[in-house]
């Protein structure tokens, strides 16, 4: 949080780097548009499935570097890719890490890494999708910035984001336990009412119930399945 505030406050050059799955696109989603908010001078990039495979490439990140970016953030990926964000680190650039997957013993050289399955990670719910660790950063930002406790926080962050957060969630088939459930239960409901024109727009298309229309009600399995 204190690497964004500081970022955000200086206005540096931000990058946010996903994946192509529900969840690393629903992650840069979410990020993305919340420093937006703010004003952050901040972009995303998404790498093809086909051409760069998953995660954070040298390649890549060159391209970063010769557009001065000064700050990398990872979405849904980047907790395995020592080496690469090795390489940022040498090209002067500061790296945040949010992931939700295995770690290897040798954590990558990141300024932090956001990612409950950290072995010295000690909090208490490992079942959180990429989507869901933004989730949580954002909410710890907003704390910050807007002097909200938690609950205030997270509700302000779910109506605006809690849409996307849902997608994400159950879209990469975490379990609908703890956290989640509470994430997936709230999402729907933000989604019912979105006012993202695209999500809108899928779900008239799929005739889910949307904005008080009369067709068939939404939940996880029009989300996995159809949406």
């Amino acid at each position: 949080v204190s690497i964004l505030l500081a970022a955000l406050e200086q206005k540096e050059s931000m990058v946010v780097f996903g994946d192509y799955d529900v969840d690393g696109v629903s992650a840069t989603s979410v990020l993305y548009l919340y420093l937006a908010s703010l004003g952050a001078n901040v972009s995303y990039y998404i790498p093809s499935r086909h051409h760069e495979g998953y995660g954070l490439s040298l390649s890549a990140i060159r391209s970063f570097l010769d557009q001065d970016v000064n700050l990398l953030i990872t979405t849904d990926s980047g907790v395995t890719a020592n080496d690469e964000i090795a390489f940022a680190k040498a090209g002067g650039m500061n790296v945040i890490v949010t992931d939700h997957h295995t770690c290897y013993a040798e954590m990558p050289p990141a300024d932090a890494v956001v990612n409950p399955m950290q072995c010295d990670c000690n909090y208490p719910f490992k079942g959180l999708a990429g989507v869901g660790v933004v989730f949580k950063l954002i909410t710890a930002l907003e704390m910050m910035i807007q002097n909200l406790d938690t609950a205030h926080a997270s509700a302000a962050i779910m109506e605006r984001y809690g849409d996307l957060v849902a997608i994400g969630t159950v879209g990469d088939v975490m379990p609908l336990l703890g956290e989640n459930r509470t994430i997936v239960t709230w999402g729907l409901s933000t989604l019912e009412r979105t006012h993202n024109v695209g999500l809108a727009a899928l779900m008239k298309q799929i005739a889910v119930e949307s904005s008080g229309s009369s067709a068939r009600k939404l939940n996880t399995t029009y989300i996995s399945y159809t949406l």
